[in-house]
């Protein structure tokens, strides 16, 4: 048979919200309040900083050391960018802390604040702010093979992967 259409009653849908989501644990955190273990178990050591001399160009990375699997969200409070080519960047699912590897959201100050959707390296989807924007805060959301770039909790740019990377 062929149908012709679907009618509802009732209908409800519901989307999970922030408060719903629980927040991801490291197994150093387990342990942080262990005095024998607090040089590894502290908060800060589960970031990861790749050695670079101070006087070299290019970006401060840090890197997160656990494997977060499925869908997840990263988040950063942010400062001012104000300084013409300043740029903070989130990543998700990189490979061996190789930057162009996964996919990225990036504020950048050029010309305005410009939001970009970077994968494997490559811009999929860039969207001015607008000119008064002053962002408090960004994110980066991987759900399926969906990934969303939000400013002040707002998605502002969104890329469906049809081959999903692992990461």
């Amino acid at each position: 048979e062929r149908a012709a259409g679907v009618t509802f009653d009732n209908f409800g849908l519901s989307l999970l919200d922030r408060q719903t989501r629980q927040p991801v644990y490291t197994v150093h955190e387990v342990f942080s309040k262990e005095k024998s273990m607090e040089d590894w178990a502290a908060a800060a050591s589960d970031w990861l900083s790749p050695a670079a001399k101070p006087a070299e160009p290019g970006p401060a990375v840090r890197w997160h050391r656990a494997d977060f699997y499925g869908d997840a969200e990263i988040e950063v409070l942010l400062g001012e960018l104000s300084e013409e080519g300043a740029e903070v960047r989130l990543f998700a699912n990189a490979e061996d802390q190789q930057v162009d590897s996964g996919y990225a959201f990036a504020l950048r100050r050029e010309k305005g604040i410009q939001a970009v959707l970077l994968h494997a390296g490559q811009e999929v989807a860039r969207e001015p702010l607008p000119a008064d924007a002053n962002p408090a805060e960004m994110s980066l959301r991987r759900a399926g093979r969906f990934v969303v770039g939000l400013v002040d909790q707002q998605p502002v740019l969104h890329f469906g992967d049809p081959k999903p990377l692992r990461g």
